[in-house]
């Protein structure tokens, strides 16, 4: 290592070539222009980050004072005298009096609402509403949690609500008459377009309001826009909607997040709002421009520009070094050139001026020497081959017996006409990440993908004891994981990928196959063309998972499974008998236990022609489970075959 630490070093005494002033000028420039940009994108990124904080800060400072001004306009009525008096009297003419004064001084604040409630056996009832005197009486306990907690705690109860009406900043205070509990007083504000164009004033920009929890009001999803400011249309306000996951994640855990888009230009900030209970329940987002990526672009332009201008002046110092070095280094190419084809006879020739050039020649000049010496005691073919020898990958395949699995997704065309092609991709390379993950933890190996299908074998390229029950465990554990991600795909309104898998054990050849040009590590015989058909014919059955004779011998003590058919596969003579791989060994349920026995007797039944039984047992199969196809094909058969019974050589096959 040391020897060939030495032998490169001396390389780098070369700094007068151009070689050599090019990369370290270029190196320089490069590595002055790479720092000075992440200074100044971070820089870039600081500020924008201040500006989204700034706004966050902002946003809950002024609800903090939309907040507050409700809270001393509530108290200013539950501490008159007045008002209590009037309340405790239940004189609602005398109460409206007493406070339509201060609810006129304070509707140009904003203030909206201000209403008396009172406890009943009914729960809290309105008593006056001074904002709508003619409406009364109304049990309001289900949509004033902030009423129903101010009756219990009999404490000042405010923060941001969800009413009939939308949300709005709400503080309700009891009112006591000679210290006697009389019911208590709200005061509100709405929470919505007005608020917003408030923001706007001060950070001009999108603005929109989104509600996190159900509305009261509306039958659709979770989110719900309670306002938008400087939106033109609904697609543009629905865009609101489309929080990213790492943002709904901040906004659950109570912290603002901002995100940067480069093909808008513009910074979307999320801003989390707690309501009353002190849940994050609303969000608030602001859109604005940015020159951050115009800014972005000046500095990469420039740093080009520097490395350009580092490249003209380097091509200089090359011409002036071109002369010394490059022509003697071109000669010292001609003459490795000689000594690879071994033509060692002719002197070496090269002129140079530099040092190290010199030392170069000179040290050619003897290898040449030295090796015209040597070929005289080794063939100079011999070393030629020596010199040239190579190795690649060869075309070969051994006979070994494995399991083959081909997995499909049901109805997958209609599926994808009906997708976009990025909502497509995104679903099916979710649905094949799974498949594949499972696949890999049981040792198994994925063959190829083809389209919506997954081809995988177990036992090769490393051989692994029970790959048939390794393969059938697998099976199952994809059904299960597919039938997670389809509920969740369909919360989301996705389309389910339904997943129907064959499985078929026996001798393939497996190894490299292909051409010179390019190799595959794969499996090919009838063994893999019997798990593909499979695969196929549970659309037959409308089944999931079906898995052949030969796969159920070797795996039967470690799965639950149920015998199907008997079929005769396209190109063979003999009767292929197929099994339903229902469960892991001991993953089932006695009931389920129970209908599988009795199953694989009817069909015993069915084969040794006994209708009347076969036909009985199967009744009583569909009365259990009247969705179980197969039962019912066979309840069909059987009542076809009593009325016309097949020929003498009949091997269970139907018709």
């Amino acid at each position: 290592m040391a020897l060939g630490l030495r032998r490169f070093i001396p390389a780098f005494r070369l700094k007068f070539s151009f070689l050599s002033v090019l990369v370290v000028i270029q190196l320089l420039l490069i590595g002055l222009s790479t720092l000075f940009t992440m200074i100044i994108i971070d820089s870039l990124d600081k500020r924008e980050a201040e500006r989204a904080n700034g706004m966050a800060r902002y946003v809950a400072n002024e609800i903090t004072q939309e907040a507050s001004r409700v809270v001393l306009s509530v108290l200013a009525i539950a501490n008159n005298d007045s008002v209590a008096q009037a309340f405790s009297e239940r004189n609602r003419d005398k109460l409206l009096e007493a406070a339509q004064r201060t609810f006129n001084d304070l509707k140009p604040y904003g203030l909206q609402q201000l209403q008396f409630n009172i406890p009943t056996a009914d729960g809290m009832v309105t008593f006056l509403r001074v904002h709508n005197p003619s409406e009364f009486g109304e049990v309001n306990s289900t949509y004033r949690p902030t009423v129903v907690k101010c009756n219990i705690e009999r404490a000042l109860i405010q923060g941001l609500e969800q009413g009939k009406s939308g949300y709005g900043f709400r503080a309700v205070a009891p009112i006591l008459f000679h210290d006697v509990y009389q019911g208590c007083v709200e005061f509100g504000s709405s929470f919505g377009a007005k608020f917003l164009e408030k923001l706007n004033g001060n950070f001009p920009g999108s603005w929109a309001a989104i509600n996190l929890s159900r509305s009261i009001n509306t039958v659709g999803g979770d989110k719900v826009i309670i306002a938008a400011l400087n939106e033109t249309d609904d697609q543009a306000r629905n865009e609101h909607l489309n929080i990213p996951e790492v943002a709904f994640a901040k906004i659950h855990s109570d912290q603002p997040h901002y995100m940067m888009d480069a093909s808008a230009q513009s910074v979307s900030v999320y801003i989390p709002i707690k309501n009353f209970s002190n849940d994050v329940a609303i969000y608030i987002k602001h859109a604005y421009p940015t020159d951050y990526y115009a800014k972005i672009r000046h500095v990469l332009i420039s740093s080009a520009a520097i490395c350009l201008l580092g490249l003209v002046l380097s091509s200089l110092i090359i011409l002036v070094l071109y002369r010394q070095i490059t022509v003697p280094v071109n000669g010292l190419v001609a003459e490795t050139e000689k000594i690879k084809n071994f033509q060692l006879d002719e002197r070496v020739t090269v002129q140079a001026h530099l040092k190290e050039l010199q030392n170069l020649v000179s040290a050619i000049a003897s290898m040449k020497n030295g090796l015209n010496s040597f070929k005289k005691y080794v063939p100079a073919q011999l070393v030629r081959q020596l010199i040239e020898t190579n190795q690649e990958a060869q075309i070969n395949g051994v006979r070994r017996e494995l399991t083959v699995m081909f997995s499909d997704i049901e109805d997958f065309t209609s599926i994808s006409e009906a997708l976009k092609p990025t909502e497509l991709a995104t679903q099916l390379s979710m649905y094949l990440d799974a498949v594949t993950h499972i696949i890999m933890d049981y040792k198994g190996t994925v063959d190829k993908y083809i389209g919506d299908s997954v081809m995988a074998f177990w036992g090769a390229p490393i051989e692994i004891k029970g790959h048939a029950s390794a393969a059938c465990v697998a099976a199952l554990r994809i059904q299960a994981r597919i039938d997670e991600l389809g509920k969740a795909w369909a919360a989301q309104g996705r389309p389910i990928l339904a997943t129907r898998i064959g499985i078929n054990t026996g001798d393939v050849i497996v190894g490299n196959m292909g051409s010179e040009q390019r190799l595959n590590y794969t499996v090919i015989g009838d063994t893999v063309n019997l798990a593909s058909r499979l695969e196929g014919i549970n659309k037959t059955y409308k089944t999931g998972i079906i898995i052949s004779a030969a796969t159920y011998d070797l795996a039967k003590d470690d799965i639950e499974a149920r015998i199907l058919d008997f079929t005769r596969v396209k190109g063979k003579s003999e009767v292929t008998t197929i099994y339903e791989l229902v469960a892991e060994r001991g993953d089932i349920s006695s009931v389920n236990k129970d209908f599988i026995h009795t199953f694989s007797a009817a069909v015993e039944q069915y084969r040794a022609r006994n209708w009347d039984s076969a036909i009985k047992m199967f009744q009583a199969l569909a009365k259990k489970r009247p969705d179980d196809y197969p039962t019912t094909m066979y309840l069909k058969r059987c009542q076809a075959l009593r009325v016309a019974p097949p020929a003498e050589d009949w091997e269970g096959i139907a018709a």
